[in-house]
């Protein structure tokens, strides 16, 4: 339902911004989280229905190592 994804996406950018505000070593525990959670959200909008139904949706390890790359990067250059 397309209600849903929109508050999981909202709950997002508020969940960014709480992020920002995490002790240091905090913040790269809960990021990389973050990051996978996003991406898991995206793989299931891209999933037609009859499959969410019958599938579990998962995250690729190889995905999985390239988002823990990208939350070090990111809060190493403080983007986040």
């Amino acid at each position: 339902d397309s209600e849903i994804i929109t508050d999981i996406e909202h709950d997002f950018i508020i969940a960014k911004d709480g992020i920002r505000k995490l002790p240091k070593d905090a913040k790269f525990a809960v990021l990389t989280a973050f990051y996978y959670y996003q991406k898991l959200l995206r793989r299931i909008k891209k999933t037609p229905v009859n499959i969410l139904t019958t599938s579990r949706i998962r995250v690729p390890n190889g995905m999985k190592i390239v988002l823990i790359i990208d939350a070090f990067f990111a809060i190493k250059f403080k983007v986040l």
